[in-house]
């Protein structure tokens, strides 16, 4: 039996506002980060617009770039709320 692949896009959408908020509050540029973690800005602005989810793998990379942890991308945790 085929398993069925989770997909929220309304959950990527606001993971990826929360990306673009915290990139363009650092002053940084879609081509800056994209290369810093080796994707395309194509892929990167795809995050970005929820067209696209992320791997976990990516949100720690981008994450990590961006100096900040995927809790606060994610807002799973206390963290997210300060």
């Amino acid at each position: 039996m085929p398993t069925k692949k989770l997909r929220d896009p309304e959950e990527n959408q606001k993971i990826g506002a929360k990306l673009r908020s915290i990139r363009l509050a650092q002053g940084r540029g879609l081509m800056d980060v994209a290369t810093a973690v080796k994707i395309s800005y194509q892929q990167l602005q795809k995050y970005e617009t929820g067209e696209n989810g992320m791997s976990l793998v990516a949100a720690q990379k981008i994450t990590q770039e961006l100096g900040v942890t995927p809790c606060t991308l994610l807002g799973c945790c206390q963290e997210a709320a300060e």
